[in-house]
Parts: C-alpha cells; structure tokens; sequence
C-alpha cells in the first residue's frame, strides 16, 4: 500500500496509528501506541500535538502514558516540552 508522504510511510511501517481519539476509541485508553525509539517518538508526539491535542497532559491521558517518563525518554536525546509552543524542542 502506498502512503502520500514519507512520515505516513514509517508510521505505517511501525505499526503506529496517527489517527486521535476518536468517537470509535473514546473512553479507551490507547496505551503502547507511542514508539519506543526516542526520535519516532519524538516526531509522533510533536505531530499529535500538533494536530490533535491542546497540550502534553491531555496526549498522555488519551495514550495512558506518564508524562514524567515521556519527557525523560526526550530529555535523554536533548528535547524539552515548551509549553507555549506546546512540542518538544
């Protein structure tokens, strides 16, 4: 199957949904769906907050993951979360 763009492409490859909470999953959590590796994590989330959620609490709470260790799974490859901008940099 092909995928418009490149990021589509290794998403898809990974197994990783880029798809938010929707009406289908609303009120389940949808833990494990964030990846492991530090960078795919990295553009995951950045995208999702991007275009799904108004901030890292809410991200966390939709995916059933703790923030402290996401940020420290960033924090370890030199990204922070600022706030303002809601992403990591």
């Amino acid at each position: 199957m092909f995928l418009g763009n490149k990021k589509c492409r290794i998403y898809a490859a990974c197994g990783v949904s880029q798809t938010p909470m929707n009406k289908r999953t609303e009120g389940k959590k949808m833990a494990g769906k964030i990846p492991n590796d530090p960078i795919m994590c990295l553009s995951f989330v950045n995208t999702q907050l991007r275009d799904f959620y108004p901030d890292l609490n809410e991200l966390c709470s939709a995916f059933d993951t703790e923030r402290s260790e996401l940020e420290k799974k960033l924090q370890a490859v030199g990204y922070t979360y600022d706030r303002e901008k809601n992403q990591f940099r």
